[in-house]
Order: C-alpha cells, then structure tokens, then sequence
C-alpha cells in the first residue's frame, strides 16, 4: 500500500517536471498540422492555428508560483483601508 502511495507521488513529481522543462505541447485537435481537416480545411479552433497548447499542469504551476510572488511581495500598508480624516472648516 505504502509503495504505490509513493510511487503514485513519484510519478506527480515526475510529471511536475516535465512540464516545466517542456511546458508547451503539439494540440491534441489538429495533431500540430495547425488545420482542422475535413471537407473545408480552418485554422485550429483549440490553438488558433499555432500548432501547440500549454500543458494543464505548466498553467497551474505558473499561476501558483506568480500567486506565491505577489504575495510575498505585497505590501502591507496597501491592505489596509484608508481612515477618512474629516476636517473643520476654518
């Protein structure tokens, strides 16, 4: 039980890396032909015509890692609301 748990953690580690050193894939519609093939050939609806679509795992990292980012290097004093200061007239 213990060794598929780790080897099931194994390969997410695996596959974590291999989706940042290759993060961008051929589209699975087009094949990476870049055209939808059939009676009237288009461009590719999925990838616009580029041949290639990010990995859904390279998306995700990415995001968490700009997340992580900003939050550390958020400044505190922005989060706090302003206090109105009301004033007399003179």
């Amino acid at each position: 039980m213990v060794s598929h748990v780790l080897l099931g953690f194994a390969a997410l580690v695996v596959y974590i890396g291999w989706a940042l050193l290759r993060p961008i894939r051929r589209c699975p519609r087009c094949h990476g032909t870049r055209i939808q093939g059939g009676r009237h050939p288009r461009p590719c609806k999925r990838c616009k015509g580029q041949g290639r679509t990010k990995r859904l795992a390279a998306t995700m990292i990415h995001r968490f890692f700009w997340s992580v980012v900003d939050e550390i290097n958020r400044d505190p004093a922005r989060d706090q609301p302003k206090r109105h200061v009301e004033r007399t007239p003179e």
